[in-house]
């Protein structure tokens, strides 16, 4: 909601809704979701603070919530776009993350599993509200975390 207050409060960037404003670095963008993935891995298993079958239990949800993530990102693309991006998957992967904190060690893989593809889902719809709602959030943070935080816990 910080993120949502400060894009009103700060206004549009120049050139919203006029320019396409593309992300200009995919490699980086690419980069940096595969750095985050690799520490998501250490942060959510990490937190069983043991090698056991809990933080296997968590290892593997954490790694199904990022897939999934960007599978229903990449299906709303598909199917709303006519073909799916690489920015998009990787939006996808943190939206299935966004759902994956605290359920990643309370839930089956098959009960994350609905969760995690829906978080996909609702966050692509999410972020292009931003354009319907006049708000310029350049990072996605409403779409994205905002909207994914919130879904439904598990």
């Amino acid at each position: 909601m910080s993120a949502l207050a400060l894009a009103l409060v700060l206004g549009p960037r120049i050139g919203f809704r006029k320019d396409a404003m593309r992300p200009h670095n995919l490699p980086f963008v690419l980069l940096g979701c595969g750095l985050l993935w690799f520490g998501w891995f250490g942060f959510n298993a990490g937190s069983a603070l043991a090698a056991n079958g809990l933080a296997a239990a968590v290892f593997l949800n954490t790694l199904v919530a990022g897939c999934l993530g960007m599978l229903g990102w990449i299906a709303v693309e598909r199917i709303r776009d006519g073909r799916p991006t690489t920015f998009g998957a990787a939006s996808g992967v943190i939206a299935g993350w966004s759902r994956s904190l605290r359920p990643a060690e309370r839930v089956n893989t098959l009960g994350a599993t609905v969760v995690r593809l829906a978080a996909g889902v609702v966050c692509s719809f999410a972020v292009g509200a931003k354009f319907r709602f006049g708000y310029d959030d350049s990072l996605d943070v409403v779409g994205v975390h905002f909207v994914g935080g919130s879904l439904v816990s598990c």
